[in-house]
């Protein structure tokens, strides 16, 4: 899921996923090579109770653009 993200972004130790919504459009089979191509945005970085998050969409299509799934995820940036 964080493949997109982590490409600018590297890991941080301690986040903490605090809200994911993903929606799948189209499936992928088990039995055919599908090139996955995965692209992502941060999208909002915000502080809530003293803490600080960060929100960013990923959306994942075959080779030729059809979209396979996209995901919008929140999470706890530790300090």
């Amino acid at each position: 899921m964080t493949c997109a993200i982590y490409r600018t972004y590297p890991p941080i130790q301690g986040i903490v996923m605090a809200e994911v919504d993903m929606e799948f459009h189209h499936p992928v089979w088990a039995d055919e090579a599908t090139e996955v191509v995965a692209t992502g945005r941060v999208v909002d970085k915000f502080e809530k109770k003293g803490r600080r998050y960060v929100r960013w969409q990923e959306e994942f299509r075959r080779g030729d653009g059809q979209l396979l799934a996209r995901l919008d995820n929140t999470f706890h940036v530790p300090e």
